[in-house]
């Protein structure tokens, strides 16, 4: 999983949690309730899926990192020529 759909998982979540209790609402005349059972349950998941995905994919089943301290992954904003731990690309 890329770090780039955490984001929109969370969003996703969110906003289908709240239109199944807007038109469970609706549909039943309970408005605000079922909305915000739902909206809160939808914010609930975003996030649970949001920290099982980072725990899968930093953490091993040990619960020990998968990367050594200091050899994680890095992006393409990382321009460390030198080797010395400083950004010499800015």
């Amino acid at each position: 999983m890329r770090a780039s759909t955490l984001g929109i998982h969370l969003v996703v979540a969110t906003f289908v949690g709240l239109a199944i209790g807007y038109f469970l609402d609706k549909a039943l005349g309970t408005k605000p309730w079922l909305t915000f059972i739902f909206l809160f349950l939808g914010i609930f998941t975003g996030f649970r899926d949001l920290f099982r995905i980072v725990k899968r994919d930093v953490l091993d089943p040990e619960g020990e990192q998968k990367y050594p301290p200091g050899e994680e992954p890095r992006g393409d904003w990382d321009d460390d020529e030198g080797g010395d731990g400083k950004n010499n690309g800015w």
